[in-house]
């Protein structure tokens, strides 16, 4: 299934040296059932193959690249939403890949109620353990209370790639990454805090966070 219809996600993909990755990860993107949404790619300094890798898929996929020099994932991330032109954020990492109907199912629930964050379930996939398990929130709990109070005693995970956000929740309340390791906790929690309409994807497995 091909959707001409604009899709309101800005995907964004910090890349640094991921050479042996980046195809992999890019492939997923051209795979989607619904096409027609927006990537930004952030060239975080890398001095490898990643960035020819990466324009071997101008014919593929439609991407914006935008180069700096090395800063880190977290203002790699701020470079991307910044440089995102749609209504909803999603982050990527360059070494993980997102399911055929990433897109597909995440445009359903925002048509559908128009939220401030989704979170949805992923794949582990240890790629040398050949093992794969799904990893979900596992509750029908949509109050941003709840979500807020499981983040901050770890009960959930903080990492962003597993949830989408409205573009306006992040730049209206200031909410970029700080320039750190774990760079995820102290800014996840503080979009739940902020959110006011959460929604869930239990069943369906988005993202594949291919541990290595």
């Amino acid at each position: 299934m091909i959707t001409n219809q604009r899709i309101p996600i800005t995907l964004i993909i910090p890349v640094y040296n991921m050479q042996d990755y980046i195809e992999d990860c890019l492939q997923s993107l051209v795979n989607q059932t619904y096409k027609n949404f927006e990537t930004v790619i952030i060239d975080d300094g890398s001095n490898d193959k990643s960035v020819e890798k990466i324009l071997s898929f101008k014919d593929k996929l439609k991407f914006k690249l935008i180069k700096q020099k090395n800063a880190g994932l977290g203002p790699a991330r701020n470079k991307g939403i910044k440089n995102a032109s749609r209504k909803y954020v999603a982050f990527l990492d360059s070494d993980d890949e997102i399911s055929h109907f990433y897109m597909e199912k995440l445009f359903n629930v925002i048509k559908s109620s128009n939220p401030d964050i989704i979170n949805f379930s992923y794949f582990v996939d240890e790629t040398f353990l050949s093992k794969r398990t799904q990893h979900g929130m596992h509750n029908k709990s949509t109050s941003p209370f709840h979500y807020f109070k499981n983040i901050l005693s770890m009960k959930i995970g903080s990492a962003s790639c597993f949830k989408l956000y409205k573009k306006s929740l992040i730049i209206n309340n200031n909410l970029y990454f700080p320039a750190m390791l774990h760079e995820d906790l102290p800014w996840t929690y503080k979009t739940f805090y902020y959110a006011k309409k959460i929604r869930n994807i239990n069943k369906d497995a988005l993202y594949i966070w291919k541990k290595r």
